[in-house]
């Protein structure tokens, strides 16, 4: 079947939400299909809906005989289930799931995890009998970096742990070793160090990529009043970061590419073979004209070759820069967000590097040294100060050049434009409502929105209902989640039949932000929202997965920022929006219930 290997080619670019609107149109045509189903559960369960996976795939595992990758998928649920809940039922479900799945097929992937869930459900004599049958299995398979990493684990749950080293150093330096395969040993590790000894030699072994958040002055102007970076201490400056790079082992980097230091970041980062994601705070050609252009020809060859050989390169917004510094001041903001969401994701807490004069400047906001100042309490904070490389403070004295005028725009009076956060709702199966239900959702559904939102402490700086659809703009991240889970709740719990409308409502929630124009509408007399990340929000909102809050990694990293713990977010992929809008990189946003 075409649409399930489209399907499963999705699924292992973890691109979740094209997998997942493929599958659901293919089990329309085909609701029986085993295949698919498992699919689907398979999408459900990685984008954070485990009870909805495991409501699926249940009638398949009940089965007789289920197959080893249904066996695997039913103990994942179940362990997914756990880690949300802790609840220790969960623990026992999915480590009997396993020893079932491993009893059938003889699979090592299923006995190793048998055993580490015995481990963890306190059953120590089950666990390692379990471990002493899967050791042969596993050790007959051709030996690649999953065989090698369940050796590791075997060993260590048979308290064997200088084989288990051995193994854990064979795998690590595996051809097929990657970032994303070591971090999810490392994980598994780390969980079974709280119920058995695994020494931290192992754990070294496996331990998280360095990842570093960069900021860092430019260059300075000719003209500048005071040195703050000289070019002539650029090599200087290069091996100062190199030396702290190799000092965290750093791995993944997130950063701006102004001349001067960011530009010594990500080389230095290139040249480590590290993932580097550049974020500029608005349109290439700008950003040139602003923070690279005044400093020479090279380090524009310099940012062109930087921007062609990073992982990725993102904007704050695609649109001109119009003399507004809060975009750096957001810029750095994502920087920040972008690596915490990253190190969560890792389990480890990212590293902030930064250039920064320890001499006081009339500098902007939104540039190093603000950067740095909103870190203040974070423990793994590295500066480098230029001021003791500086011999001849005279050096960059001169007539100064002028700036170029880079889009100055002026706006209609009472026309601001400014970073907000943006929600766009739509209701399910509104278009295929009777018509004599449509006045009762105008009266109670509307009606209840109404009363939630009164409930919620702040006034939305902007609100709009048409039809289904709900429009909200908020003056930060914090407030927008907290009314898309206002409303998610309200959607999802309510009794709609009791109030003459269906009972399976649901709500498609997108969340987005960005800098829009904030100005008085003219025909509703009241403040409204207009531009390019309006529009991005609306395109989002159609592919997500009713009944969860989704949003782009923009927003995910500002709400990061602001509320720290807060919230869980589980990153669901790359996702093509509608109507040539590019692609966006979504995550689930959930309640973190331990926080």
């Amino acid at each position: 079947m075409k649409e399930l290997t489209n399907i499963q080619s999705f699924i292992k670019q973890n691109r979740l939400c094209e997998a997942q609107i493929l599958a659901q149109n293919a089990l329309k045509e085909s609701p029986s299909d085993r295949a698919l189903i498992e699919a689907y559960s398979l999408i459900l369960n990685r984008s954070g809906a485990s009870d909805k996976a495991l409501k699926l795939i249940e009638p398949l595992y009940s089965e007789s005989n289920p197959s080893e990758s249904i066996c695997g998928l039913m103990g994942r649920i179940y362990k997914n289930l756990w880690n949300e809940s802790n609840n220790q039922d969960f623990v026992l479900q999915s480590a009997k799931v396993y020893e079932q799945g491993f009893k059938a097929h003889q699979s090592y992937y299923l006995g190793i995890n048998a055993a580490s869930m015995f481990i963890v459900a306190g059953d120590i004599e089950r666990s390692m009998a379990i471990a002493k049958e899967t050791l042969p299995i596993c050790a007959n398979e051709a030996q690649n970096y999953w065989t090698i990493a369940t050796l590791t684990e075997i060993h260590i749950l048979l308290g064997e742990e200088e084989k288990s080293i051995e193994y854990a150093k064979a795998a690590t330096s595996h051809s097929e070793a990657n970032v994303g395969s070591i971090n999810s040993t490392f994980q598994q590790l780390k969980m079974l160090k709280k119920y058995i000894s695994v020494p931290n030699q192992l754990l070294e072994l496996f331990a998280p990529p360095g990842i570093v958040a960069f900021s860092g002055h430019m260059i300075d102007h000719v003209g500048r009043e005071k040195c703050q970076f000289p070019a002539s201490i650029e090599a200087e400056i290069k091996l100062e970061i190199e030396n702290h790079l190799d000092s965290i082992n750093a791995k993944i980097g997130y950063s701006s590419a102004a001349c001067g230091s960011d530009i010594l970041f990500i080389e230095a980062m290139l040249d480590r073979d590290a993932e580097v994601h550049i974020i500029l705070p608005f349109s290439k050609a700008d950003f040139i004209a602003n923070s690279v252009e005044f400093a020479g020809e090279s380090w524009i060859n310099r940012f062109e070759n930087v921007l062609l050989k990073a992982t990725s390169v993102k904007y704050a917004t695609e649109q001109e820069y119009f003399g507004e510094l809060r975009m750096f001041t957001y810029t750095n903001q994502l920087i920040q967000g972008q690596s915490l969401l990253k190190g969560e994701m890792f389990q480890t807490t990212p590293y902030f590097l930064g250039v920064i004069s320890s001499e006081p400047s009339k500098q902007k906001i939104g540039g190093a040294q603000h950067f740095f100042s909103q870190l203040n309490d974070h423990e793994k904070v590295i500066i480098i100060d230029p001021v003791p490389f500086i011999k001849n403070e005279d050096e960059v004295l001169g007539e100064k050049k002028p700036s170029k005028d880079v889009s100055m725009n002026s706006f209609p009076t009472g026309m601001v434009r400014d970073v907000k956060s943006i929600l766009f709702a739509d209701v399910v199966g509104f278009s295929k409502m009777k018509e004599q239900q449509k006045p009762y959702f105008l009266n109670e559904f509307m009606q209840a929105l109404s009363e939630n939102i009164k409930s919620l402490g702040f006034e939305p700086e902007v609100l709009n209902t048409w039809g289904d659809a709900v429009f909200f703009v908020g003056k930060n991240a914090e407030q927008a989640t907290e009314f898309a889970f206002m409303l998610n709740k309200m959607v999802l719990d309510t009794n709609w039949e009791e109030k003459n409308l269906p009972n399976n409502l649901n709500i498609r929630i997108a969340l987005h932000s960005g800098p829009v124009f904030m100005g008085l509408d003219p025909v509703l007399q009241r403040t409204n929202a207009y531009g390019d990340h309006v529009n991005r929000t609306a395109r989002i909102e159609p592919v997500t997965v009713p009944g969860q809050i989704y949003s782009s990694d923009q927003f995910a990293a500002s709400l990061k920022i602001e509320t720290q713990d807060k919230y869980n977010y589980e990153f669901i992929g790359n996702l093509k929006l509608p109507k040539a809008f590019g692609d966006q990189d979504l995550y689930h946003i959930r309640e973190n219930k331990t926080a």
